[in-house]
């Protein structure tokens, strides 16, 4: 985390040190700052569900299991249109059940790193796709108040594939704020081997099981446009935030 930081003060002073001469007449500019995103997750596999169903023990799962990821983004634009997108997430995902009518709690923290291509349209808003790296650091499942840790049980790296859609706000100045939804499906198991008994992610039960998770997010992205002073658009008017106002 402090190298990522390290690297944004060092890419930012540099980029305002050269804005009249390297970068004065170049199309390139970027943007960084916080983002936040929240929304819904569940785990898609054969027991669980949000209904009873004629499975003999279902994982009845709770629609208030959710998902938040805190951290940054960093965008190297091309252009007005197209922009290369790098972030670093703290996550938090939290898993909530009824089983036997006994409570359970399964809750990961980790980080993600997404790497997506964003393609901004002439009215403000974009369209973003790419994959995410997840690094999973601790997996708890806590039934009845009773928490054990599983950690050992899941696969702590995978990969995911990411895409969203949003449009800028409002801003103020360089700053300013974009909303949107980002859908977020893994493409590896959440299990260290669907080939054995105890591979389920519900630690207490030996059914073999596999599971893949998703996600649906809200996003809130604040961003800072060194396009002020690193670039012109192309009828010679500084670029307003992330996208040219027309």
């Amino acid at each position: 985390m402090k190298k990522t930081l390290l690297t944004l003060f060092t890419v930012a002073t540099m980029s305002t040190a050269f804005s009249q001469g390297l970068f004065k007449d170049s199309k390139f500019f970027i943007d960084f700052g916080p983002k936040v995103s929240v929304g819904p997750s569940w785990f898609n596999n054969n027991v669980s569900t949000s209904f009873n169903t004629t499975e003999s023990e279902p994982y009845l799962h709770k629609l208030n299991s959710m998902r938040l990821n805190v951290g940054g983004k960093f965008a190297f634009d091309f252009n007005d249109n197209f922009a290369v997108v790098v972030e670093y997430l703290h996550s938090k995902n939290t898993q909530l059940y009824e089983v036997d009518s006994n409570n359970l709690e399964i809750k990961s923290i980790g980080s993600e790193i997404p790497l997506l291509l964003r393609f901004n349209k002439d009215n403000d808003t974009y369209v973003e796709t790419g994959i995410v790296f997840i690094n999973t650091k601790s997996v708890t499942e806590t039934l009845n108040g009773v928490m054990t840790d599983y950690t050992n049980l899941y696969n702590t790296k995978r990969k995911g594939f990411l895409f969203g859609v949003g449009g800028y706000a409002f801003g103020v100045g360089n700053w300013g704020v974009s909303t949107g939804f980002r859908l977020r499906y893994n493409l590896d198991e959440l299990t260290n081997s669907p080939k054995i008994d105890g591979s389920n992610i519900y630690a207490k039960d030996s059914r073999i099981n596999m599971t893949k998770d998703m996600t649906i997010m809200f996003v809130l992205e604040f961003n800072y446009d060194l396009g002020f002073t690193m670039a012109k658009s192309a009828c010679g008017r500084s670029r307003k935030f992330m996208f040219q106002r027309r």
